[in-house]
């Protein structure tokens, strides 16, 4: 996941450097920076999407890679971090509640921005890094989400001799969920990076 967003980061920077830096022909870079984060133009508006999207999804996914990786070290230690406790009649668990809170984040907002990034006025209108990896993001978050939401609807009816399996399953950092993760990561990089390259060197013509 954290691969796809990184792709789309870097694309969105890219194109953001070609398209919508407009320096003064002997300005300084203080105003090529100036005009590249308020550039109204319709592209421009999609590929700052684009790009904090891209940002927000790297840090997303890296935050939640910490944090389950904090939670499968403490568990030996601190038993009371992994409780699953009766909440409103469900059982919960700390690290795979916030995992599906930050899936459902990141499903919204690159289903939105794979709508318009790679609409016909959008920066990702093409077939490139920008289209290619905005859907497969959007693809990778869904599939993150939904495995959560199977993971919430097992620990509700989850019996005792059960918990430690699933805080164990929760919280390993091996398992193809905590991959996927780790792939949303360095695709946003990749799309922020590519983005503002562009977009930098058109203004520099």
């Amino acid at each position: 996941m954290a691969l796809y967003l990184s792709v789309i980061l870097v694309s969105s920077v890219q194109i953001m450097s070609e398209d919508c830096v407009h320096g003064v022909a002997h300005g300084d870079d203080s105003e090529k920076r100036y005009e590249f984060f308020w550039e109204t133009d319709y592209l421009c508006r999609r590929t700052r999407y684009g790009a904090f999207v891209g940002a927000i999804g790297v840090a997303l996914s890296l935050f939640v890679i910490y944090y389950k990786g904090l939670f499968a070290d403490v568990s030996a230690t601190s038993p009371s971090l992994l409780t699953i406790g009766e909440t409103d009649g469900e059982n919960n668990l700390g690290a795979l509640n916030f995992e599906c809170n930050a899936a459902t984040i990141l499903a919204l907002l690159i289903g939105v921005g794979g709508a318009v990034i790679t609409s016909s006025r959008g920066p990702g209108k093409s077939f490139g890094n920008l289209f290619f990896f905005s859907w497969f993001s959007f693809v990778l978050s869904l599939a993150i989400w939904f495995e959560c939401f199977l993971a919430k609807r097992y620990s509700v009816n989850i019996s005792s001799k059960d918990v430690s399996n699933f805080q164990a399953t929760a919280t390993n950092t091996s398992s193809p969920r905590f991959t996927k993760w780790a792939l949303l990561s360095v695709f946003g990089i990749i799309e922020f990076c590519s983005a503002i390259d562009a977009a930098i060197s058109y203004g520099e013509h």
